[in-house]
């Protein structure tokens, strides 16, 4: 990795926060046409987001599932004819039976939704979803694709992948999804190429990632919860984590491409959202003056967010504060 491209990276992307910082605590306020064609307002609390996107003709709600870490029998289980399921495997169920009573358009999962890459637990995690009627996107986590021993992870996966292993993208309603996998903290050439394909199409953009974005606001959270920036191109990771150490990644971490990739989403006029999991707790951070990196909870203990992408009224979602903080 570059270190310089990388640190001019989190220089544009602090003079974006700075041009924020007069505004209070609303992020992502209504932008005016020069940073694309069409203005976005975000508002969000700790378990809703509301995206205010002109030109979007009618409302599409999206249920965030992120780190729910499915791993079938509980590691405690007394042995017998009806061992107790783990309590993340039963929770996660239960959102998704929840789900058929939220009037959904999608299900996006962004990464670590099975502990470790297991077929059996993706089969579970898919027939629920399937069961629930609702169309769905998934990308990988490092945890879903952490074998420990070195083995390709990706036959296990497919029942969630359907074979789209490093990217995928889904258009719906005039907004597309495109899910990058960076779970080995790294972008390749072809999702870079894939990426900025996808964003030529013009429409308003949400990317799915399981590793957030470093952004200024962003790192000092990641510090405090895991001791170090564990964040898509960031210079100072894994910082003095030995558990973290370079050492174990593989040799494309961080590279030149991965910065260009976080250039690419900063300068997107045309990104409204990103939808990441990965610190296990709630955050949202400007990626620029339009988009807003919103990252997930834990989603293992029942926990999700309900995404609902309206249309443009000027004014209605300025004078909500974000809830901004881990709660």
């Amino acid at each position: 990795m570059s270190k310089g491209l990388c640190e001019g990276f989190l220089v544009c992307v602090l003079a974006v926060a700075a041009l924020f910082a007069s505004a209070g605590a609303v992020a992502a306020a209504e932008s005016d046409r020069s940073g694309g064609d069409f203005r976005v307002s975000h508002a969000w609390d700790k378990q809703n987001i509301a995206i205010q996107i002109e030109g979007l003709r009618k409302p599409l709600r999206v249920l965030h599932l992120t780190d729910t870490h499915v791993s079938g029998l509980h590691p405690n289980a007394v042995p017998g004819p009806e061992p107790k399921k783990n309590p993340t495997d039963v929770n996660v169920l239960e959102t998704l039976k929840k789900s058929k009573e939220m009037n959904l358009d999608l299900i996006v999962l962004t990464g670590d939704i099975i502990h470790f890459p297991k077929r059996e637990w993706a089969e579970y995690v898919a027939k629920a979803l399937d069961a629930t009627g609702v169309p769905w996107l998934y990308i990988a986590g490092n945890h879903d694709v952490d074998t420990k021993d070195g083995a390709d992870p990706w036959p296990a996966l497919e029942p969630l992948t359907k074979g789209r292993n490093a990217f995928n993208s889904l258009e719906l309603g005039g907004i597309l999804f495109v899910g990058i996998d960076d779970s080995q903290y790294s972008v390749t050439a072809e999702q870079l190429a894939f990426f900025r394909r996808e964003l030529k199409k013009g429409r308003p953009t949400v990317l799915l990632m399981h590793i957030p974005l470093s952004v200024p606001t962003l790192r000092p959270k990641s510090i405090l919860w895991w001791g170090c920036p564990i964040l898509l191109a960031d210079p100072d990771w894994p910082g003095d984590r030995k558990w973290l150490s370079l050492e174990t990644l593989p040799s494309r971490f961080s590279d030149k491409t991965t910065t260009e990739f976080a250039w690419a989403a900063a300068a997107a006029p045309n990104l409204v959202a990103v939808l990441s999991g990965h610190l296990h707790g709630p955050s949202a951070d400007n990626v620029n003056p339009k988009s807003v990196q919103y990252v997930g909870p834990h989603c293992g203990f029942g926990d999700y967010r309900l995404v609902e992408f309206l249309p443009f009224v000027p004014g209605s979602n300025s004078s909500k504060k974000p809830a901004n903080k881990k709660n």
